[in-house]
């Protein structure tokens, strides 16, 4: 698999979509279970940036340039949510950003992930969406249609 300008371009827009989100629910997370209390340490950031940087690892797999069915690409995308979320865990376990004592810090670091995971999708895909639109109309533009 070979990578072209636009797919480093692509991971890195990814990869700060992904951190971007994440800083922004985690100030929302913190304050509610920490009233502004939590702060977070370098090494908190360096584990965002973590879960930044292996969640775009995580994507290599949609950039081949292999044709894939829809039930293909749903199930690279169930994959991909699922070691997000391990990782995420697991991160956050080791850092104490929930703890396993307090189930309602579980499940709302759970919202948190899917949560993240969700915004950056949708953003992608309107982007994503929007590029496709303009590249058709360009094509037909320039086929005269």
């Amino acid at each position: 698999m070979k990578f072209n300008k636009e797919n480093i371009n692509s991971m890195i827009t990814t990869f700060c979509r992904i951190v971007t989100t994440i800083f922004i629910a985690c100030c929302v997370y913190c304050s509610f279970f920490w009233k502004n209390t939590r702060i977070f340490s370098v090494t908190d950031i360096f584990c965002i940036l973590m879960i930044g940087f292996t969640s775009v690892l995580y994507l290599i797999p949609f950039y081949s340039q292999k044709e894939r069915s829809k039930k293909a690409l749903f199930i690279l995308q169930i994959i991909y949510f699922l070691e997000i979320n391990i990782t995420s865990l697991i991160i956050g376990f080791w850092r104490e950003w929930f703890s396993t004592q307090n189930i309602l810090s579980v499940i709302f670091y759970e919202a948190v992930i899917i949560f993240v995971y969700t915004v950056v999708m949708i953003v992608s895909y309107k982007i994503d969406d929007s590029k496709a639109k303009e590249m058709n109309e360009k094509l037909k533009a320039r086929n005269g249609e």
